[in-house]
């Protein structure tokens, strides 16, 4: 992904968020924001799929980091345009993504997702696990 890819896949971003069954309330500026937070850290890598109009249909965002004496691979971010889901793009995509990783010499991959929901199914489908060594906390302040 390159810096210029920022503004398309903030709009993608946005319409699979927006979209059902997360029903988010992103704005194209919000989106850009983030999307453009994420391009700026510190060993960002993101892969992008566009189709054959060259509109951005599916996106991994996320950066490396040591973590147990290891690279990682934090995925932030993972999506596919809801008319191109059940078609094996994201299935392509992380493929990808992990060829692309191993080159570099990462290790693993973590995420955060909502339990319960398609996306968890999705990433167990994709030989992903629990991890038996971490939770996640959260405290609103």
């Amino acid at each position: 992904m390159l810096k210029t890819d920022i503004p398309d896949v903030a709009t993608a971003f946005m319409c699979i968020f927006n979209s059902p069954p997360w029903n988010e309330e992103w704005t194209q500026e919000e989106s850009v924001y983030k999307i453009t937070e994420l391009y700026n850290l510190n060993n960002f890598l993101g892969l992008i799929v566009n189709n054959n109009y060259d509109e951005i249909i599916a996106f991994a965002l996320g950066h490396h980091e040591i973590f147990h004496k290891e690279r990682s691979y934090f995925l932030k971010e993972i999506g596919v345009s809801t008319s191109e889901q059940s078609n094996g793009i994201g299935t392509a995509i992380l493929t990808e993504l992990h060829d692309e990783l191993s080159k570099i010499g990462i290790s693993s991959v973590y995420l955060i997702t909502d339990k319960g929901s398609i996306a968890e199914h999705f990433y167990y489908k994709n030989s992903y696990f629990q991890s038996s060594r971490g939770i996640i906390l959260k405290k609103h302040i």
